[in-house]
């Protein structure tokens, strides 16, 4: 007859209940008792290190919340400040400015552009507003000439 072999985990069992009821050599009851600890001890500090970390997460994502409301708030104030319609009533009320009609607004854009020595002009030729020899030149269209 063939005899079965008790499982490896049944012998452990035992051996661990007969180490914490005193009944094994001194040795083997240290032994033990130092595992349990380790591994006790092991448990303990992963709980309080997850318990660290939730606690730095629910910091940061408060953080992160305040930032968010912070950043919709400059932006609307932003916004608020750059509207077209109080850009306008600053511009009329601190600098003393008018509205332009369609009519009489004309746009005009001054270039520079560095320019050799010019012979003297004909006097009889029509001059452009201003001098070229400073090396300006005016655009009607609303960009510098190049």
């Amino acid at each position: 007859m063939t005899r079965k072999k008790k499982p490896v985990y049944r012998k452990l069992s035992r051996l661990l209940v007969t180490a914490l009821c005193g009944q094994c050599r001194t040795p083997v009851t240290l032994l033990v008792y130092g595992v349990a600890a380790v591994l006790l001890l092991t448990y303990v500090s992963g709980q309080v290190y997850a318990g660290a970390l939730s606690q730095k997460i629910a910091v940061l994502k408060s953080e992160r919340h305040e930032y968010k409301e912070k950043l919709n708030l400059l932006t609307s104030e932003y916004v608020g400040l750059t509207s077209r319609g109080r850009v306008t009533n600053y511009c009329k009320n601190t600098l003393g400015m008018i509205e332009a009609k369609d009519g009489s607004l004309e746009r005009f854009a001054v270039g520079f552009e560095e320019i050799d020595y010019l012979e003297p002009a004909d006097f009889t030729s029509k001059q452009p507003p201003l001098p070229a020899a400073y090396g300006f030149t005016l655009n009607r269209e609303g960009a510098p000439s190049p």
